[in-house]
């Protein structure tokens, strides 16, 4: 599944989602790896994640991943049911910084007086 391009206001993004997963077997673990893709040539491991074997079973996990940088990410998720199958599933998005830089004007000058010259004027 695709996902899109997420605009930021900052130059770092905290990425949250929630994964939902079922099996009739019942879910015994999962993990997610998210990978930055920005250059095919250097593709880089941001974040993982392995959970233990789960007593439970659960229907759902939460992704938190804070400070991303700008880029192109792939989000990759397994999980493994009780009869040892696995799925996979993967998640593309982009952070995209659109807020311009703000530029500070000076409002006032301050100049520095040299009193000997202010003398030699006022004589």
């Amino acid at each position: 599944m695709d996902g899109d391009t997420v605009e930021v206001s900052d130059c770092l993004y905290d990425f949250t989602a929630e994964v939902e997963m079922s099996d009739p077997c019942g879910i015994t673990t999962y993990l997610y790896e998210l990978y930055e893709i920005s250059d095919p040539k250097n593709v880089d491991l941001v974040d993982f994640y392995q959970s233990p074997k789960l007593k439970n079973s659960e229907t759902a996990f939460a992704v938190d991943i804070e400070d991303l940088k700008v880029g192109n990410y792939k989000l990759k998720v397994i999980v493994t049911d009780a009869c040892g199958n696995d799925g996979e599933c993967f998640y593309y998005f982009t952070t995209k910084a659109v807020k311009k830089p703000t530029a500070i004007t000076i409002t006032s000058i301050t100049a520095r007086l040299n009193p000997s010259v202010i003398a030699s004027r006022l004589n």
